[in-house]
């Protein structure tokens, strides 16, 4: 009801309510309606229901009898705090950037990447690299292979471990990821390891120590999203929002 219609009497109240979609929601399993009219949304918000719900009201007034109508909108969204992941980059020496030894190189790290962390339910998004010449001070020039890639917690089977921790799915991934980040650390810790242990003439293409670094970003879980055009109050959120995902 309307503020107005609450203070007062009114008979045979009929409420209605439709979904984003124009259907009626009565029977909806992902909402309650209580005999008053009230809308519960419970918390398996789903991303079809993001959008206007409008609630039509009859009823008939005490004076007269006579039917009357109300329309309300209710622009209506799902949000949750953003999640983690880590955007890595390193740097390896390498031979002439022309040369196929560096695709092939960079395609088993992938894999060894991958393999890392997808023990703890995460993956490796976008990797890239980059080679380029440069010239460091007091030294000659060397080949470079900047390296980057991101990694979150939502890899094969993630759904099952948010199952199976429902009421800390975000503390429990984000714990993962963080200790998916320790994994590649370590592993590019071995590969400097190695090296100082390595005589004999240096391979191709080796990792430069000390050149990892990784900075925590926030990001949306898969069906979340940001619009910061729809909802400038609320950059930062993650929404479900219908048929829109962006990062």
């Amino acid at each position: 009801m309307t503020e107005e219609l609450a203070r007062r009497e009114v008979m045979d109240p009929f409420f209605l309510w439709t979904g984003p979609d124009g259907r009626n929601i009565k029977d909806d399993s992902q909402v309650n309606l209580t005999n008053t009219g009230v809308l519960i949304l419970n918390h398996m918000f789903q991303s079809y229901m993001s959008g206007v719900f409008t609630c039509t009201l009859s009823y008939k007034s005490m004076k007269n009898a006579k039917e009357k109508f109300v329309v309300l909108k209710f622009l209506i969204y799902g949000y949750r705090d953003p999640d983690f992941q880590y955007r890595f980059r390193s740097r390896f020496i390498a031979g002439d950037c022309k040369d196929g030894a560096n695709n092939y190189f960079f395609d088993n790290l992938t894999v060894a990447l991958k393999q890392l962390v997808a023990k703890l339910t995460c993956r490796v998004l976008d990797p890239q690299f980059q080679c380029h010449v440069m010239k460091e001070p007091g030294a000659g020039l060397q080949t470079n292979l900047f390296i980057t890639f991101t990694v979150d917690p939502y890899g094969k089977g993630w759904e099952l471990i948010c199952i199976q921790y429902h009421h800390d799915c975000e503390d429990e991934a984000n714990k993962r990821v963080n200790m998916a980040q320790d994994l590649v650390q370590i592993f590019f810790e071995k590969q400097a390891s190695i090296l100082n242990q390595y005589s004999g003439k240096m391979p191709l293409i080796y990792y430069i120590n000390d050149s990892l670094t990784s900075e925590r970003i926030d990001s949306c879980r898969p069906g979340y999203g940001k619009n910061n055009e729809m909802h400038p109050n609320c950059t930062e959120c993650c929404g479900k929002f219908p048929l829109l995902y962006i990062p």
